[in-house]
């Protein structure tokens, strides 16, 4: 009975798998069909739409371009610029002109409303829709805007028009006012007849809403065919990918919203590859097909896609289908031999019956060990459930709360450790039950630090979390120790370098108390703010190898002098090399004379010197020229810096903001700086 039964189902299985092997390879054949129809698809609307697309872009432009090469414009605006500006801020007739011209066009190119055209002026509120003719130098000429304020993507593409000398459509972005704003950037150019060579009298500049637009053309063409939709893809000069598109709420209102970084989503593989087809995730983690092309010379990229489901849905249904035939095949076939396998049942149910007898002692087995464990491990473990329920505890909470375990079970967690401590609980537990993640946290409770471990789970048929609590008060108080002997140590080696460099008494903690200043006002993060404490004052510790003769030498100092001198970092490695900060304070302190335009020791530029490094150059620039040198006095801080500001290839200047905005409140380390 056993050989016959068995034989059946071999028979049963071949003719099964055969069955769905061929029902695969047809499903295979459909799918790979529908892809090659879909794409012809997608290419043929993405075209279309890309299409009417540069052609309204191109619509936008050109009144601007126009106005650019307009002579009488080009006329008045070189001899406004030869006008001082005391002359500019009287009503000339080119002054006149200007406005009249760009309030015609503004008008009729909706770059308005506006009621006043002002030049120069610096009155409260600013409008979003403007034109303006501004000079090389940044500075505005003539607007439509009382209150000239250019956005960031307006000001990056203005700045790069300016250098290149030539025009440019600016990045999309949403003003405040939740519309998405495009601007456009043209230069203005001397006539041939006023100037030897063509030379850039200013920049014609404007930005309008473009949201109705730009979502009625993405819209095109695919507006209630299935799951096909539009998006543009947009870059910013961060390297940072932005979706736009329009909102289910609102579909003449578009929406800018960053692109998450993974290699997945079809936006990124779409934007690296513009005009091919390609498969991936969307911002909805569906799965999609879609076709790129790159809008003209812009940095925008139209993404065209469909769900893939609906791509192979014919498949799937005509797989469904044959499956269906297939699997009623297959049922006949176990119908007939239904009978022998009903004869073998009572003899199977009983080994199952024997099998469930052993796993369940095996359960009781485990669980048994699993208490046991539970009631000798330290850390205190408890399961909760959405009320917040105990539904287990091991010994070490038991004896923790000074209570027994019998009495603690469905207690909330409110009556175990008090509502105060309870609530604190409640934003992870929320988060563990809501999104199914692991969370931690730090909770104190007694006199005692615990780190948090919680985790979604299963218990008893129900939802709940995990608690796992680790007794960190032992750990917590080596750390603070550790952390004041490290204080002390670089309290006493700063005394020790400001005892054999007189000169430069006191340079360490000056610098590290401007740096804190710099990192409050930038609001860094406590690394950063450690890494910058410890690098300040440590960064002159390699001096304390360099003689005390040649520091505080004031004539001339020859080349073995120099060279003594210019071995202060290799010192400082020597020094500090074998120390781990767990923090780049080394790297920081060794990029310290490295300067943006690479005109540092290491000749390090740009995104090569992090923040931290960037700060303690300008503090210790700042600093050294604020306080006296065996060899001059002390520079004014007002001068010092004036020539910072003088160079500002080599130093960040949002940094030098800072540093200007503390010392102009008098909060410097140094002389501050009077208004």
């Amino acid at each position: 009975m056993k050989r016959s039964l068995l034989a059946a189902l071999i028979i049963v299985a071949l003719v099964s798998g055969t069955g769905f092997m061929l029902t695969e390879r047809f499903y295979a054949d459909q799918v790979r069909l529908q892809r090659q129809q879909w794409s012809e698809t997608l290419s043929g609307m993405a075209g279309q739409q890309q299409t009417a697309i540069e052609q309204w872009l191109e619509q936008q432009q050109q009144p601007f371009h126009n106005l650019s090469e307009n002579h009488s414009l080009r006329l008045y605006s070189s001899r406004l610029l030869q006008q001082s500006s005391l002359t500019r801020s009287t009503e000339s007739a080119e002054l006149t002109y200007l406005k009249n011209q760009l309030l015609a066009v503004a008008e009729h190119e909706r770059y308005l409303p506006l009621q006043k055209l002002e030049v120069e002026a610096n009155l409260p509120g600013h409008s979003q829709r403007f034109l303006a003719l501004i000079e090389p130098s940044l500075r505005p000429l003539v607007s439509t805007a009382e209150n000239l304020q250019l956005s960031t993507a307006l000001q990056y593409s203005l700045e790069n028009s300016v250098r290149l000398q030539s025009a440019s459509v600016a990045p999309l972005w949403v003003g405040t006012d939740g519309q998405l704003y495009i601007g456009y950037v043209s230069p203005v150019f001397s006539l041939p007849a006023f100037s030897v060579k063509r030379e850039l009298l200013a920049m014609l500049v404007g930005q309008k809403p473009v949201s109705s637009h730009l979502a009625r053309l993405l819209r095109l063409y695919n507006q209630g065919i299935g799951t096909l939709s539009s998006v543009l893809l947009q870059p910013d000069h961060e390297q940072q990918l932005f979706y736009i598109d329009y909102s289910s709420g609102d579909q003449n209102r578009l929406n800018l919203t960053p692109v998450a970084v993974s290699e997945q989503l079809v936006a990124r593989k779409a934007a690296q590859l513009p005009g091919t087809l390609v498969e991936g995730m969307d911002e909805h983690r569906r799965t999609v097909l879609g076709v790129s092309r790159r809008i003209g010379n812009s940095d925008l990229v139209l993404l065209t896609s469909v769900q893939l489901s609906e791509v192979i849905q014919p498949a799937n249904l005509q797989r469904a289908q044959l499956r269906s035939l297939l699997l009623i095949s297959t049922l006949i076939m176990l119908v007939l031999i239904t009978g022998a396998w009903w004869w073998g049942s009572t003899s199977q149910q009983r080994r199952l019956t024997l099998r469930l007898a052993a796993q369940t002692q095996q359960l009781k087995h485990q669980a048994g060990l699993q208490q046991a464990i539970n009631d000798h491990i330290r850390d205190l473990v408890l399961i909760v459930n959405r009320n917040r329920q105990l539904l287990f505890a091991n010994k070490a909470l038991a004896e923790r709360l000074q209570m027994p375990l019998g009495d603690m079970d469905h207690k909330t967690l409110a009556a175990l450790i008090g509502p105060h401590d309870a609530d604190r609980f409640d934003p992870p537990l929320e988060q563990c039950f809501s999104l199914q993640q692991s969370k931690t946290m730090q909770f104190s409770y007694q006199q005692h630090s615990y780190s948090a471990s919680l985790q979604p789970m299963q218990y008893a048929a129900q939802d709940a979390v995990l608690i796992s609590l680790h007794d960190i008060t032992l750990q917590q108080r080596h750390h603070r120790r550790e952390t004041h002997l490290l204080q002390q140590i670089m309290q006493t080696l700063c005394a020790a370098i400001d005892l054999h460099d007189p000169y430069s008494s006191r340079h360490s903690g000056n610098t590290a108390e401007l740096a804190k200043q710099i990192a409050d006002v930038m609001q860094l993060s406590e690394s950063q703010r450690s890494t910058l404490e410890y690098a300040a004052r440590l960064s002159n510790i390699g001096k304390l190898l360099i003689p005390q003769q040649t520091l505080t030498k004031q004539g001339v100092l020859n080349e073995a002098e120099k060279q003594q001198l210019a071995n202060e970092m290799k010192y400082c490695r020597q020094f500090l090399s074998g120390i781990d900060f767990n923090i780049p304070v080394l790297e920081t302190i060794l990029h310290k004379h490295e300067y943006l335009d690479g005109s540092g020791r290491l000749g390090l530029s740009g995104a090569q010197i992090s923040t931290e490094a960037r700060i303690l150059t300008i503090c210790t620039d700042y600093v050294a020229m604020t306080s006296p040198r065996a060899w001059r006095r002390k520079i004014p801080a007002r001068d010092a810096i004036d020539q910072m500001l003088a160079a500002p290839e080599r130093y960040d200047r949002q940094i030098l903001a800072v540093l200007l905005q503390i010392t102009e409140r008098g909060q410097g380390i140094c002389d501050p700086l009077l208004p």
